[in-house]
């Protein structure tokens, strides 16, 4: 069997016990609440960063993606090993982050032609980004090669739907990533948006006056994909997302697994690189296609 390392950005939102348990390294995003004090990610947990948020609503914060630099340290621990590497990062249309881990790469097979490195743009963010990282172990684990679980990622990635609501527009709008929500929604920044990641960048799916509808409408959109798709439920695998209520999302957690009739979900705090544009309540559902093997 071969044994590949696993590294991820921190766009990814695992908890710290599946980092643990299944060893793998993280590359940090840079966070900063001033113009020019950045911090690394996991020098703070999430529910630290949140309440910076609450405590200084004024503040901006602000991400920076991972250095080249920061990706070659890493991945030259296991090219000098000869450990071949699975690298899985956010969505290359809304960061630079798998950019920077491609010329990382380029630099790295320079100086270490025999180095194996596989670099995934995965095309999502936070939980469902995760959820591609637990495919790879899950295909680690069954026995799959390097090459044979970049080329099953390449696939389940694009099943990959993230769909959440928000606590408003502000942090979007400030940020400027507000994107294809601009025309839909205009100058409307006090309503509850409900947003759907798929294709590599956020788009819209509807729009509520309350959180409560909000989150109505997270899991009628849903189930709608399902339908729309002619999908089974069974065939994919499921989180849930919160911000800095966990009250709030272990509860929204409960209601929606009797909803959706799921028994077991990966469940995770959404982090700092997604949540500067979200603000500090973000709260939804992620879902992927379960691998089988052949």
């Amino acid at each position: 069997m071969q044994q590949y390392k696993i590294i991820c950005d921190s766009a990814c939102d695992l908890p710290v016990n599946i980092i643990q348990e299944n060893n793998i390294d993280l590359v940090s995003f840079y966070i900063s609440f001033e113009e020019k004090k950045y911090y690394l990610q996991m020098e703070e947990t999430s529910q630290d960063f949140y309440k910076k948020m609450i405590e200084n609503p004024h503040l901006s914060p602000k991400t920076s993606m991972p250095t080249t630099e920061s990706y070659y340290h890493c991945f030259e621990i296991y090219a000098k090993q000869n450990i071949p590497m699975i690298c899985i990062c956010i969505s290359s249309k809304i960061s630079g982050s798998y950019n920077g881990a491609m010329i990382a790469k380029k630099e790295i097979l320079e100086n270490y032609p025999q180095a194996q490195i596989e670099i995934v743009d995965s095309y999502l963010l936070t939980g469902v980004e995760g959820l591609v990282a637990l495919k790879v172990i899950e295909m680690r684990n069954l026995g799959l090669t390097l090459e044979e679980t970049f080329q099953e990622i390449e696939k389940l990635k694009m099943t990959g739907r993230a769909y959440f609501t928000i606590g408003n527009l502000d942090y979007l709008s400030r940020g400027g990533r507000i994107g294809k929500l601009k025309s839909f929604l205009g100058s409307v920044l006090r309503i509850k948006p409900v947003i759907v990641f798929k294709n590599g960048e956020i788009d819209c799916a509807g729009i509520a006056l309350t959180r409560k509808k909000a989150l109505i409408k997270v899991l009628e959109a849903t189930k709608n994909h399902f339908k729309k798709h002619k999908l089974n439920m069974e065939d994919y695998d499921f989180g849930f997302g919160y911000g800095y209520d966990e009250n709030e999302g272990l509860q929204y957690v409960e209601e929606m697994k009797k909803e959706l009739n799921i028994q077991n979900a990966f469940v995770f705090q959404i982090g700092a690189t997604v949540g500067v544009h979200t603000g500090p309540h973000p709260l939804g559902i992620a879902f992927i296609q379960k691998y089988k093997k052949n």
